[in-house]
């Protein structure tokens, strides 16, 4: 789990040009932090060394964001040809949370109509009680005149 970052940590980090925005579990890049620590690491300098060289302090980022850094920046570049300050929504997560909240909402549904379909059926069944009552009640009232 990553480290989470104390209110004058994050003004700290906020203060550092390469820091696009800085919040208690998140931190963004700049494009230029982006490109320069991946041409850094690529040219075989230590992720922390490059963070120290750069104003940031690692022991504010926790070890966790330090180990993963590089793998976000590459597969960003991967996925979008480019660095960008903004941060972007994957159209894969979109898609599936949209298919996730579906497959919620036919779950409920079937539930619905199971729930429906025994109500039914517990109607007919205490709709014949009542009609067999009141045909033995005729019955016998016929039967006494």
């Amino acid at each position: 789990m990553a480290k989470i970052i104390t209110k004058e940590e994050i003004e700290i980090l906020r203060e550092n040009p390469y820091v696009k925005g800085a919040y208690p579990n998140r931190v963004s890049f700049t494009s230029n932090f982006k490109r320069e620590y991946l041409r850094r690491y690529d040219a075989g300098e230590i992720g922390r060394e490059i963070l120290r060289s750069m104003g940031i302090d690692p022991e504010i980022l926790g070890n966790s964001r330090i180990w993963t850094i590089t793998g976000k920046i590459r597969e960003e570049l991967e996925r979008h040809g480019e660095f960008s300050d903004v941060r972007r929504k994957s159209e894969h997560n979109i898609e599936e949370s949209s298919l996730e909240q579906l497959r919620s909402e036919v779950a409920y549904l079937r539930q619905e109509v199971e729930f429906l379909k025994k109500n039914i059926i517990l109607d007919m069944k205490a709709h014949r009680k009542v009609s067999r009552k009141v045909v033995r009640t005729q019955n016998l009232n016929s039967s006494e005149i």
